[in-house]
């Protein structure tokens, strides 16, 4: 009978013995990792053919092994994926399913079971067959996502800061003047980042929509809160001392209860001015309140089916904007922000659906996203190229997610997590650096000193930007909002993505 269970089954080159436990017993990580050298425990299979290893252990084809054991991230780290065995050219990772790039591994599971025949408790080995298919690599901290996060917080600094250098940037050159890319960098880095977190379990419903809710918001409300608030009082304290803002206009009390409340993206009057980029956060939050149901909807499809689907529907959304509201997607006004960022952070869910279901190798990955970001620095230098500008950006990060992160840096984690505060803080920043330095009058300096006070004010908004993220964003989201335990893929961080 235990020659009828293997037959059909691939050749496998070796079968490692697995002892029969009680049910509850526990084992070690050396039980799994190294076969047994004695003689009667050291058990090899080279034809399908044969008796069972041991009367406990049963081993089943990879057609025995349930499809959708794999695809649930949830489900892999719950069910003992014990990973690759080295010795055929694989990866060794305790507790989560396989992800190496090597065809010719060989995945085990284990499992426990009880025999109909014997009542004797063993342990069942589910073993794919050699040939399985890689599976696409987890995205995880310190590597090529946080370094993007982090170029483009750095740009947008940058961008917010143009006006205000000796000679505006623009007139060195119009891309200085395109920071709605910037923008769309991350709603899409936002869609994908998420769907790559919670996909598969909201599409499993297996995610309570109350708690996700929940840190959703307490990522967001706390520090912008503070923020605005800071500026706010900021301004008061000025205005009662009889020091006059140098754009008035930009600090109208009447605009400031929309962005208070983060309502300034859906038809709400007010918002303009104060700590403008917040309307990005603003648009960001019914994204996220939308994130499951769009979950539950496209990861019933075909993923190169959604993935047009959602470049389409960029096109057409683009092209009704021009039509009825006369303008380009990526200008709307801010009171049509939720319309322009649901497209992006649908095109940022849809390359993340991609990346999770089509595995590519590290080397295809890597020559894509370079000739993505080639493209894109071409586009730019020749024209706008709003819509050819976005794919491209997607294309960018679903590289950078499908790249395996062999050495996590620590420093670029942190650098990453710190794109947030760096986003948050940098217009507050501008505005009382250079609200100080022109009530010291300097408009009347020579150039040399202007551009100093301008490179210093910079760096003033990265330290700025530090000192927020760890003197309080860090302490109060470690405290309100305490990062999930920490996840068995080695070296990746417990702290959650930003989005």
């Amino acid at each position: 009978m235990a020659s009828r269970a293997l037959q059909g089954a691939r050749p496998v080159q070796a079968i490692w013995e697995a002892r029969a436990v009680p049910a509850g017993a526990g084992h070690t990580d050396r039980d799994w990792r190294e076969p047994r050298r004695r003689r009667d425990r050291l058990l090899s299979r080279r034809t399908a053919g044969g008796d069972l290893p041991h009367p406990g252990v049963r081993v089943l084809r990879r057609s025995h092994v349930a499809p959708g054991d794999h695809d649930l991230s949830s489900r892999a780290e719950g069910a003992g994926w014990t990973g690759h065995d080295r010795r055929h050219g694989g990866c060794m990772s305790l507790g989560v399913r396989p992800s190496c790039s090597d065809a010719r591994s060989v995945a085990v599971r284990s499992t426990s079971s009880r025999s109909p025949r014997s009542g004797r408790t063993g342990t069942t080995l589910m073993i794919a067959s050699e040939h399985a298919r890689p599976q696409p690599v987890r995205i995880s901290r310190g590597g090529w996502l946080d370094i993007l996060r982090f170029v483009a917080g750095s740009l947008i600094i940058l961008y917010h800061f143009r006006e205000a250098a000796p000679t505006p940037l623009g007139q060195f050159h119009p891309v200085f003047d395109r920071g709605y890319l910037l923008t769309n960098f991350f709603i899409i880095d936002s869609g994908y980042v998420l769907a790559r977190i919670y996909g598969d379990g909201f599409a499993a419903r297996a995610i309570p929509l109350h708690a996700y809710v929940r840190q959703r918001l307490l990522r967001v409300a706390p520090s912008h809160l503070v923020v605005v608030g800071a500026l706010a009082l900021l301004i008061a304290l000025a205005g009662l001392l009889g020091i006059a803002p140098s754009n008035p206009q930009w600090f109208d009390w009447g605009q400031l209860p929309a962005q208070v409340f983060l309502v300034q993206a859906y038809g709400v009057p007010g918002g303009l001015g104060w700590n403008a980029p917040t309307w990005t956060l603003s648009a960001l939050l019914g994204c996220y309140l939308l994130l499951p149901w769009i979950c539950r909807l496209l990861w019933r499809l075909d993923p190169w089916t959604v993935v047009i689907g959602a470049g389409l529907l960029m096109i057409a959304t683009d092209w009704a904007c021009r039509t009825w509201l006369g303008e380009p997607l990526y200008r709307l006004p801010l009171r049509f922000g939720f319309i322009r960022a649901l497209p992006l952070f649908l095109l940022g869910v849809a390359a993340a659906l991609f990346g999770s279901r089509i595995y590519s190798t590290p080397i295809w990955a890597g020559r894509i996203g370079l000739l993505a970001f080639v493209g894109l620095v071409a586009a730019q230098v020749i024209g706008h190229f709003a819509l050819v500008s976005v794919v491209l950006l997607t294309v960018l990060i679903w590289a950078a997610g499908a790249l395996p992160t062999v050495r996590p840096s620590r420093l670029i984690e942190h650098l990453g997590l710190m794109s947030f505060a760096m986003f948050l803080t940098n217009e507050v920043s501008r505005i009382v650096w250079f609200g100080a330095f022109d009530a010291f009058g300097q408009s009347g300096w020579s150039d040399a000193v202007r551009w100093g006070v301008w490179t210093a004010g910079l760096i003033a908004a990265f330290l700025g930007a530090a000192a927020f993220r760890y003197g309080f964003d860090r302490p109060v989201q470690t405290r309100l909002n305490p990062p999930r335990p920490r996840t068995p893929l080695p070296e990746t961080s417990a702290d959650r993505p930003i989005a």
